[in-house]
């Protein structure tokens, strides 16, 4: 059923139920039997029956197909100013028959005309379609139908399939070099300093980053948001531009409105929290796609610079700090320019530039000579700068020919930007800061063999070195139960639970981040579902046992459980970005509960091999946990997908074990559809602060 044909069925429907004035007439029309209580609602509730039963099968199916046909009724209103009634109410009406019935899965199998006839005459008997919100109820489909219709009005062509609408390529090729061409004219540099002045507002000083996050509402409404990620990518990659420059308001607000409405027609802003939505493993794929190309459109990764020398010194404290590297500086050398190019930024939001000279004043006891050697071998894009291969969203090596290493968002990769290698440009600390550390591992990695293989134990090391900062004990080892062996690497003990900690070295890669469905199905399953499949038979051997025996290092420590519940974090060192949101992970690891997943391409079907072996096991540990349950309510709700950079965060002011969890649950029951921890954390911390001054009041 396509919308033409549709239309065309709700047109030949005869109004036969409006002029019928009496509800007896309403019942023989209906075909109910006529009775001495006789109620509207009844003739409704039949016609909703008649509905469904036009469909043997495919029920679920048909409720999916109405909306999308809803969304090509928008999309042909918004752009061809077609028109919306009676057909919007048409389909309200029969969707909702269908949700609400028995659904018969399967493929659908019925009468669409017959169907459409019922829906008709409900309409004609009770319309409560809502027509004054139906633009802030279906928001997304109207703007994205609205940004198309002004990229159409450009000169950019369209393509409008099934309620699905997209550039173009050759539109899609012309309008990315039109954004490009106004960066250029504009400047790099300037036009990455516009985004970050009008970003500032959002700027946690406490975080030090920018709360450039998600704003959802379960009642609808919002607008297209600008996509500063994007921009910001574009930007560096035009920072060594020459000739006159053209930083005007004009093409400023040209940019905007161009970039905003390419990244909306893009479709994956959310509207509303995606908590609220029915995910199984086919509508997990999408989400996962829409949550990374979202994070590439839309935000900045950004880690706090002043934790930066700290963890570069913790995870890296099994290597010899003082040995000589490349043209001879050595790691001291690295971190501890890395920590004056930080601290000289702290104060300033936006590029700031450096020169060898300035810098070497500040680094006194670092030579000019090897300054100049961090600056060229670690931390500084190589000519001609980064991103040279980037222009889509979607961009990223294809393969792992060393000739696609170059490919897609490089920026990431290193801090600064340069073009005579005598002054550099740091686009911005808190967006930098991270990179100061790829940059670091990148050379150490290109050097040392198995360099990932041996981080795994110092970063443990670091992470059990903070904790105790804060006043929690922590500890770690190996046990055999029921000759299965297991691993703990850390774990925190408090009155209520207690808490396994699971640290994943896997980064989130450039494909995944580019959107590509099957790398971020391995990244999450080599990082966060690994992790919590660690954790969840610990929490399986201990709840079976009511305690576990960890060795480590010649002594021994018993964990009791005493009634206490468990929490269980999967760490990574890195960001995932809007990966690590609670919702996320409860989707992802929920809608894989009852799936496999294979691939096409061959090189990858031994990882894929992996990936269903650790969902076997999750089902495995799920029949420990919850003998003899079906349905499970809420099975991982005490799971957590948090970055090294968060963890630091929230120890912010904590002084004990016991105030680690309580800073843990500040978001446990948290849903502000901003996907991300960060901000969470911040909401909450203001919300207490703000309670605690009323009180004193």
């Amino acid at each position: 059923m396509d919308l033409d044909s549709f239309c065309r069925a709700v047109d030949n429907c005869s109004d036969d139920i409006t002029g019928l004035s009496d509800l007896a007439a309403l019942y023989v029309y209906v075909g109910l039997p006529v009775g001495s209580a006789l109620k509207r609602d009844a003739v409704s509730d039949e016609l909703r029956r008649k509905m469904t039963a036009a469909f043997t099968s495919g029920h679920r199916a048909v409720w999916q197909r109405c909306r999308r046909l809803r969304e090509a009724l928008i999309q042909k209103h918004v752009i061809d100013q077609g028109r919306l009634d009676p057909y919007f109410s048409v389909l309200d009406h029969l969707e909702n028959a269908m949700r609400m019935s028995a659904q018969v899965p399967g493929e659908i199998v019925g009468d669409w005309n017959a169907a459409t006839r019922h829906a008709f005459d409900s309409v004609r008997l009770f319309d409560w379609s809502p027509h004054q919100g139906r633009e802030r109820i279906h928001v997304r489909t109207y703007e994205v139908a609205k940004a198309a219709k002004r990229l159409q009005r450009a000169g950019f062509c369209l393509s409008r399939n099934d309620g699905i609408l997209a550039l173009e390529p050759a539109s899609e090729a012309k309008l990315i070099e039109q954004l490009e061409k106004i960066v250029g004219a504009m400047g790099g540099v300037n036009v990455a300093r516009r985004i970050l002045k009008q970003i500032t507002p959002l700027y946690e000083p406490s975080q030090e980053r920018y709360h450039l996050v998600r704003h959802t509402s379960s009642t609808g409404g919002g607008i297209p948001i600008i996509p500063f990620g994007y921009l910001l990518l574009l930007s560096v990659k035009h920072a060594a531009g020459s000739g006159p420059r053209k930083d005007t308001d004009q093409n400023w607000a040209v940019l905007l409105r161009l970039a905003t409405d390419y990244a909306a027609v893009l479709d994956v802003q959310e509207y509303t929290p995606s908590i609220w939505r029915s995910m199984d493993a086919v509508a997990l794929l999408p989400y996962l796609q829409s949550t990374a190309l979202y994070d590439t459109l839309f935000c900045l990764p950004q880690i706090r610079g002043s934790d930066v020398e700290k963890i570069g010194r913790g995870i890296l404290q099994d290597h010899d700090f003082d040995k000589k590297r490349g043209s001879g500086w050595s790691l001291n050398d690295a971190l501890a320019l890395i920590a004056v190019l930080l601290d000289k930024s702290l104060a300033q939001r936006g590029p700031i530039r450096f020169d060898v000279r300035g810098i070497a004043a500040a680094c006194p006891t670092v030579p000019k000579n090897v300054i100049q050697s961090v600056l060229d071998e670690v931390l500084c894009h190589p000519h001609p700068g980064p991103n040279r291969r980037f222009s889509k969203p979607t961009d990223a090596p294809q393969n792992q020919d060393p000739s696609e290493r170059e490919a897609g968002n490089t920026f990431h990769a290193r801090p600064l930007l340069s073009v005579d290698r005598k002054t550099y440009w740091l686009i911005d600390r808190s967006v930098c800061a991270g990179s100061c550390l790829e940059a670091l591992m990148a050379v150490l990695r290109a050097s040392e063999k198995d360099f990932d293989g041996r981080l795994g134990s110092p970063i443990e090391a670091f992470l059990r070195e903070e904790l105790l900062a804060h006043g929690i004990p922590s500890f770690t080892g190996t046990y055999v139960i029921d000759n299965e062996d297991g691993e703990c690497d850390i774990v925190v003990e408090t009155d209520k639970v207690v808490i396994f900690l699971e640290i994943k070295k896997k980064p989130l890669t450039r494909r995944a981040q580019a959107g590509s469905d099957a790398h971020v199905l391995l990244d999450l399953a080599n990082s966060l579902l690994a992790a919590q499949v660690q954790a969840g038979w610990h929490e399986a051997r201990l709840i079976k046992q009511g305690f576990i025996e960890l060795s480590h290092a010649g002594s021994k420590t018993r964990l009791e459980l005493n009634g206490r519940g468990v929490e269980r974090i999967a760490v990574s060192l890195m960001q995932f970005g809007g990966f690590q949101d609670r919702v996320l992970l409860k989707q992802f690891l929920e809608a894989t509960m009852s799936a496999s997943f294979g691939v096409n391409d061959f090189a990858m079907q031994k990882a894929f091999v992996k990936f269903n072996a650790l969902l076997d096991e999750l089902r495995r540990q799920l029949k420990v946990l919850h003998p003899g349950e079906t349905d499970m309510d809420r099975p991982f709700f005490h799971c957590w997908f948090l970055s090294l950079p968060q963890l630091l965060v929230l120890l912010d002011g904590v002084q004990d074990a016991e105030e680690f969890r309580e800073a843990l649950w500040k978001t446990r029951h948290l849903v502000t559809g901003s996907a991300d921890f960060y901000y969470d954390i911040a909401y909450m911390r203001r919300a207490q602060q703000t309670a605690a001054q009323g009180q004193t009041q």
